[in-house]
């Protein structure tokens, strides 16, 4: 992996352990860690620990003022954002409608400074029945709907709001039963209702493996992970982490974040059983695509890159079961060789 990629990386490690960076000990592209930030959507975050010695970077002017101003847009939409989402919360409780938050509007909560969590939309699950409820609630307090297969989709300056029946569309075995485990096994984490700890975990892990077997998923991601990880370590079910992402069918994907979660953030994976991965190249995968993948992501000369071209270390790359994902990708009809090695 190239240095700016690695000092990226650091900078982004420090900023959510709230710690000062390392000066470089290389040259560095300040455009680029700009411009691979800004795609990651964490540029806040890796602003957040580079102020802390940007006075004695040679950054110029311009990408300082730039970064700047970006940071501080984010920060205040982030606040907006969350502002809003106490509004519906608090509409939402007065009519005695339950919801369980999921992904970004619980994760941020870890986060040393929380607004620099940047969400593109807000993710609750509520029972089916509350479904007629919760559209004319939105629809009074000015949101626009948009009926979807997960749910409906509900906007407004740009604010969105995701909202799920069912998370089938990630829960793909006895989607019905972990459906009901969701909503059941409910917990709270700071003041808002979500998944059981170990249920969350096993979300974000589906949830970001689902990301990376089709466009990709970015580094952010991971964060998410690695913060959950170090926080709820021990109130995690770790053999029901491994069975349930074995039952989806992403038990490697697993393996990789958590090994990736270990090496590139230190995170305490001491005690859990993982097979052995190649995070260099998982990282360097993460960090090729945006925050949720390119779609028109070319997965061959990467392949290439990582095989030195031999034939059968590319071989080596690919999964064996790329038959059973050609209804799901139809290139791969034509082109099964481009189905990326970390697929599952």
């Amino acid at each position: 992996m190239k240095y700016n990629d690695i000092y990226l990386i650091a900078l982004l490690k420090d900023s959510i352990y709230d710690k000062t960076p390392d000066q470089p000990t290389e040259a560095v592209d300040w455009q680029y860690i700009y411009n691979k930030s800004i795609e990651q959507n964490i540029a806040g975050l890796v602003y957040n620990a580079l102020n802390k010695i940007i006075d004695k970077t040679d950054i110029s002017s311009e990408i300082k003022e730039v970064w700047s101003k970006h940071t501080m847009a984010s920060f205040m939409h982030s606040v907006k954002q969350f502002n809003e989402f106490n509004r519906i919360s608090r509409n939402l409780s007065e009519k005695q409608i339950n919801f369980i938050g999921l992904k970004g509007c619980v994760l941020r909560s870890l986060y040393p400074i929380p607004e620099l969590r940047t969400m593109g939309d807000f993710d609750i699950l509520i029972k089916e029945e509350h479904m007629p409820d919760i559209k004319q609630i939105f629809v009074e307090m000015g949101y626009s709907i948009q009926n979807d297969y997960v749910g409906i989709i509900c906007t407004k300056n740009n604010i969105v709001w995701e909202i799920f029946v069912s998370l089938d569309e990630e829960i793909k075995v006895n989607t019905q039963y972990w459906d009901k485990q969701f909503i059941e096994k409910a917990t709270e984490i700071n003041s808002i209702k979500c998944l059981d700890i170990t249920l969350f975990f096993i979300h974000i892990l589906i949830h970001t493996g689902r990301h990376y077997v089709s466009e990709g998923a970015g580094i952010r991601n991971l964060c998410d992970i690695v913060l959950f990880l170090n926080r709820y370590k021990n109130d995690i079910n770790f053999e029901l982490v491994e069975a349930v992402c074995k039952e989806q069918g992403y038990y490697k994907m697993f393996c990789h974040l958590l090994n990736a979660a270990g090496a590139w953030f230190d995170a305490n994976i001491s005690g859990i059983d993982t097979i052995q991965t190649d995070t260099d190249g998982f990282m360097e995968y993460m960090l090729l695509n945006g925050i949720f993948g390119k779609h028109d992501n070319i997965m061959l000369p990467q392949l290439v890159k990582k095989a030195n071209g031999s034939e059968n270390s590319i071989k080596k790359l690919l999964f064996p079961n790329a038959a059973s994902l050609k209804h799901r990708y139809k290139y791969l009809n034509k082109a099964p060789y481009l189905l990326p090695f970390c697929l599952v």
